[in-house]
């Protein structure tokens, strides 16, 4: 894949190209489909993910630094445990951010950079991003994968550091030339939020040689449901399981076996099972494995303190199911950003209930679902959404977007002049 874009851009994340999750996948892709002397990545990983030898595995890295003081920390119970915790982070986070600013921007790759580009998805490239591009004097566009409140609580943040880099991120935004977004609802809030300039949706895109036949599958005596990547919505999960147990792990008086793909998993069985888990695969490997399901289970949070995860992020996994061709079972509130877009695209079904008996309707309903209509979906949503030059021309449109304000989808448009 080749790139109109000769810019030399110096990319700044927390995640390494190549790494197991998300990030790691989407790094990697874009790095594969853009000229290799385009972009310069230096990751800020954590220890551990030095440790776990990650770091030998990536290729092409202009330099590394490592990110620290991040985690929340309480001496004693209570606020005054709460407050302590705050003042020593402050003081350690602040100035190691300082020395990473400044190892980063000693760097070859900074030095001769023409753009940076941040992903937003820890608080040391949320601290440290304006300050690397102010200090090179060079534009800076970002991008935004999960909503930033999502790492309070993983994080175990106190409240003065939560609301500290809350106010650095809209600080961020407002400095960046053009925003990176994963779905249409982020646009729409962040633009209402921080006001109009380029928001362009950058979601992966698989290229076409993995693409399988959204064809239906042979007759078989058993229902394969497929589910890739981590589990981020805990509570729906639990209720698939709990749903296959009290059907015995049958439907349409078929055998159902659950087929798992990702680094890590925990299971409480209580009963007989039929799981399979291929442990963490490549995205190639993971795309066949879910070319041989009947349908991919895609669940999404429905508590209320992860809204944000449901409604302004976007499962990056639907792009992979979509390649696999299979029909999609979505287990998400009605707000989830992914509703409308399976409005938009029928690639399966959804259910909106954490019932079980639900649940067991519309995985009943999915798997008699004629093949016609979500083959048509699928090959819709390829073309226009999920593939690779789709993900190379938007990459380039953000980094670009400077001299481009032209980022809104119009639908996102629309809403916003709406609501204006």
């Amino acid at each position: 894949m080749t790139s109109t874009n000769t810019s030399t851009v110096l990319t700044l994340s927390g995640t390494i190209p190549g790494e197991p999750g998300v990030g790691g996948v989407i790094l990697n892709e874009l790095k594969q489909s853009v000229p290799s002397d385009s972009l310069k990545f230096i990751p800020i990983p954590s220890r551990q993910v030095i440790d776990l030898s990650w770091l030998d595995h990536a290729t092409d890295l202009a330099g590394h630094v490592v990110r620290k003081y991040e985690t929340g920390w309480r001496p004693v119970k209570g606020i005054a445990g709460e407050a302590l915790g705050w003042l020593a982070r402050k003081a350690l986070f602040e100035r190691h951010c300082t020395q990473l600013t400044q190892q980063i921007c000693a760097t070859d790759a900074a030095k001769h950079c023409d753009k940076i580009w941040a992903i937003l998805d820890c608080p040391t490239v949320i601290q440290i991003a304006t300050g690397v591009a102010k200090r090179l004097n060079k534009p800076l566009s970002i991008l935004v994968w999960d909503a930033p409140e999502l790492l309070v609580n993983s994080l175990n943040m106190d409240r003065w550091s939560a609301s500290n880099m809350l106010y650095r991120f809209s600080k961020t935004i407002q400095h960046a030339e053009s925003v990176g977004v994963i779905c249409e609802q982020m646009q729409t809030a962040y633009m209402n939020q921080f006001g109009p300039k380029p928001y362009v949706i950058l979601r992966l895109g698989i290229r076409r040689d993995m693409w399988y036949s959204p064809g239906p599958l042979p007759n078989s005596n058993r229902i394969i449901i497929g589910f890739a990547g981590s589990i981020t919505a805990q509570q729906p999960f639990r209720q698939l399981i709990k749903m296959l147990d009290e059907t015995n792990w049958r439907i349409h008086n078929k055998d159902v076996t659950l087929r798992l793909i990702g680094s890590r998993y925990t299971l409480d069985a209580r009963q007989p099972q039929r799981i399979e888990y291929f442990g963490w695969c490549s995205l190639s490997e993971t795309v066949r494995l879910l070319a041989e399901c009947h349908m991919l289970y895609l669940p999404q949070p429905f508590e209320a303190n992860l809204r944000p995860l449901a409604e302004l992020s976007f499962p990056t996994k639907l792009t992979t199911y979509v390649a696999a061709g299979r029909p999609v079972l979505l287990h998400a509130p009605r707000y989830a950003s992914v509703t409308p877009f399976l409005n938009d695209y029928p690639l399966g079904l959804a259910c909106h209930s954490l019932e079980t008996d639900s649940l067991r309707r519309c995985a009943e309903q999915l798997d008699r679902l004629p093949n016609e209509s979500v083959a048509a979906a699928i090959d819709a949503v390829r073309h226009t959404e999920f593939n690779d030059s789709v993900f190379v021309k938007r990459f380039n449109q953000l980094i670009g977007a400077a001299s481009n304000a032209s980022g809104l989808t119009s639908a996102a448009t629309k809403e916003i002049e709406q609501n204006a």
